[in-house]
């Protein structure tokens, strides 16, 4: 049984690294809101079911999308990467919604740096490390796995 569950696991990884460099908004959205159950659930009793994406804003530089920013419900937002050729997380907060009116400078020149390295690595083509493939097909895969316990929950309690 073990062998077979690493067998699945293995191929899932391999066809999860096989996605073109901008990953579709359905992949921005599962890499979100398996990084928040993650990260957040454990200490707030969160579960799938209790949050939602409320708003999705693409940031452009030099007329490409560069990352996304997701608004969390209850609260919270993810800046997550437009290419996997950049880990998938840039940026997060748990705690408070993003106010664009009032951003710390830092922040602004931090995400400046951002949106440049991105882009540059789009233009250049450059391929994406071993070790950031790996984190966006293992984000892909919790966001999956997390279905999958979603919906066995769902089965054993009726």
């Amino acid at each position: 049984m073990r062998k077979e569950i690493t067998i699945i696991i293995l191929l899932l990884l391999s066809v999860f690294m096989g996605f073109a460099k901008q990953p579709e908004q359905s992949v921005i959205r599962k890499v979100a809101l398996g990084f928040y159950l993650e990260h957040s659930g454990l200490t707030e009793g969160l579960t799938y079911n209790s949050i939602a994406i409320r708003e999705i804003t693409p940031t452009m530089f030099n007329n490409r999308v560069v990352y996304y920013t997701l608004t969390i419900n209850p609260r919270g937002w993810i800046v997550i990467s437009a290419d996997d050729v950049v880990a998938p997380v840039l940026a997060y907060s748990f705690e408070d919604n993003m106010n664009t009116a009032s951003l710390p400078p830092q922040f602004i020149s931090w995400m400046d740096k951002y949106k440049k390295q991105i882009n540059d690595a789009i233009s250049r083509d450059l391929p994406a490390s071993e070790k950031i493939k790996s984190d966006w097909a293992a984000a892909q895969l919790k966001s999956w796995m997390e279905t999958v316990l979603k919906k066995s929950i769902i089965i054993e309690a009726a």
